[in-house]
């Protein structure tokens, strides 16, 4: 990922993917012409976006309110989990991470139509959008990055905190007392304390990241599994109609074939008696001339 540099830099993370190469290409050339090589290397540098990191940097560029809103909700979330954590019994962290989960469906659905109607195939990368949205909910320093819209590479939270577990991390913030506010600043508790407490809270809260995208994992594949199926009912059904229709039609066709037959049959019986009947005119006739 990048970080946002000039205006001709920012703007490459706004093109299409199929234009960033180019894009950078010349703006590389321009640089160089213009004599600024170390800036001309630093644009070198940077990667074309993959589709999730484009679909999210659109996203926040384009749904300001609504990435905000998410970036204060997961602020609001930790604290409730301080809270939760310090010993409260109403911490409001059920709430919080309810408005926090919304918020990452509703910005993944934005960058799942963005990603439709640039022609690619959402599914595929909705797993690394919303892992982007819950990792800015979790980390301050990922959210900056996040929103700055130039991303190159979807962003995860990570649970290895220097191998601090998260059965570790509760104890280490119980450890603080029950005697402490759970609402005051980290810059007014012993250093130490704080330090302690931030790195509880990220582990608490990257496994917490990580069980809810693999939940909506699980959820996606659920939904494909049960659109595989209908898909193979309706096959089902269709091949069965066709089925039905070919014996039908089959059935007439021996009908039909039948009857030909049994027309045949009387046609022949026709022609015989016919045949008969001429043979005996013929005779009578014979007979007549024979008299005169």
């Amino acid at each position: 990922m990048s970080t946002a540099g000039p205006a001709e830099v920012d703007d490459l993370f706004t093109l299409p993917v199929g234009e960033f190469v180019a894009a950078r290409d010349d703006l590389v050339r321009r640089l160089k012409a213009d004599g600024d090589i170390a800036q001309a290397g630093t644009v070198k540098a940077l990667r074309r976006p993959t589709l999730a990191a484009w679909a999210v940097n659109q996203v926040v560029r384009t749904d300001v309110e609504a990435w905000e809103a998410l970036v204060a909700a997961g602020r609001t979330v930790q604290k409730a989990q301080r809270r939760a954590l310090s010993g409260l019994r109403d911490s409001g962290l059920r709430d919080a991470s309810t408005v926090r989960r919304g918020l990452v469906e509703a910005l993944t659905d934005h960058a799942a139509r963005i990603l439709a109607d640039a022609g690619a195939r959402p599914e595929s990368h909705l797993d690394d959008v919303a892992a982007t949205f819950e990792a800015a909910t979790a980390d301050r320093d990922a959210a900056a990055t996040i929103g700055a819209g130039c991303l190159s590479a979807p962003v995860h939270v990570t649970t290895d905190f220097s191998g601090t577990s998260a059965l570790l991390a509760m104890s280490l913030v119980a450890d603080d007392g029950d005697d402490a506010d759970p609402d005051e600043d980290d810059d007014e508790v012993d250093p130490a304390v704080a330090e302690r407490r931030r790195d509880a809270m990220r582990v608490l809260e990257a496994s917490r990241v990580q069980a809810e995208a693999s939940a909506m994992a699980a959820q996606s594949s659920r939904d494909e599994a049960a659109t595989t199926a209908e898909q193979a009912e309706e096959a089902r059904r269709a091949a069965t109609a066709a089925r039905e229709a070919a014996d039908r039609a089959q059935a007439e066709a021996d009908t039909l074939t039948t009857r030909a037959e049994e027309a045949a049959t009387v046609a022949t019986e026709a022609a015989t008696t016919a045949a008969a009947d001429a043979d005996a005119i013929e005779a009578a006739r014979d007979a007549l001339d024979a008299l005169t």
